[in-house]
């Protein structure tokens, strides 16, 4: 079976296509950033036509869809939950996001899922996702005549297409960052911000440094007996590939090496990657 994955990170609208663990077709089309406000969709039929010009011009005729949101304005956390009967995730999930990250369950929703339960406590992997740009997003490709199977976030999706354990993975687009803490296999720190100004090339190497390491500081802050190892990689993906400098001065920066991911799919020399990690992470969704 032939599945379609779709991200429009950065007003660019990447495609991919793929069956079982290889990669057949893929597209990258930049569009008007006018159609998005603060990196969402806002012009819903002007994105429709995109996806659906892109679809024509492609032939691509998929039976299951994987789609990514952007990361802005949403929130990760691991809430841990003592063990007890008593103890209703539904009804204490929501109250602790409330109380640790003051999030409004009126503008958003909430998901989680079990984590391995230790002796005392039962940790839940949580998401709280902004209502109206994940309802928009699939109100637009309801309008491109697409049907998601599944939705994920594109940090998420980043994290699994560089399948690494531990890890610190960065990526830029044009109108935002992604930083993302992977440890024992969990996006355990993520952090992801809209950007209104352009990027300068002159300071993305110390905009970069600092970004990450307030996403360790914050992961750190949080996870006092487990800190974040010196020797864990970074992980570069979006347009940061295209300054071929960059990797060195973020070594030299950080202290920190600059790791590969470990590529699960199969895919033709000529394909960005790098460029289309979050569409490759998607893949993985369904497989």
């Amino acid at each position: 079976m032939v599945r379609l994955t779709l991200s429009f990170d950065g007003a660019v609208l990447r495609m991919l296509t793929h069956e079982k663990t290889q990669v057949e077709d893929w597209i990258s089309l930049p569009f008007n950033p006018n159609l998005l406000k603060k990196g969402f969709i806002d012009d819903e039929a002007g994105m429709a036509k995109i996806i659906k010009n892109a679809l024509s011009s492609k032939k691509i005729l998929a039976r299951e869809v994987v789609a990514s949101l952007p990361g802005f304005d949403s929130l990760v956390r691991i809430i841990p939950l003592p063990k007890g009967k008593g103890v209703e995730p539904q009804i204490v999930i929501p109250r602790e996001m409330r109380r640790v990250a003051s999030v409004s369950l009126e503008n958003n929703y909430l998901f989680w899922q079990a984590l391995a339960p230790s002796e005392k406590e039962r940790p839940f992997f949580t998401l709280a996702v902004p209502k109206e740009p994940l309802d928009a997003l699939i109100r637009t490709l309801k309008l491109a005549g697409l049907t998601p199977s599944s939705i994920d976030l594109s940090p998420l999706a980043l994290a699994r297409g560089v399948n690494q354990s531990e890890a610190i993975i960065a990526r830029a687009e044009n109108n935002g960052f992604d930083i993302i803490v992977m440890a024992n296999s969990l996006p355990a720190g993520v952090r992801s911000f809209f950007v209104e100004e352009e990027f300068n090339p002159d300071n993305i190497s110390a905009r970069l440094t600092e970004e990450i390491e307030r996403t360790i500081t914050f992961y750190s802050s949080s996870r006092t007996g487990a800190p974040l190892s010196p020797d864990t990689p970074l992980y570069l993906c979006g347009f940061l590939s295209a300054y071929p400098d960059l990797a060195k001065e973020l070594e030299e920066a950080t202290g920190r090496p600059v790791g590969q991911p470990d590529m699960v799919l199969q895919f033709p020399r000529d394909f960005p990657a790098s460029q289309m990690m979050v569409n490759l992470g998607l893949a993985l969704k369904t497989l």
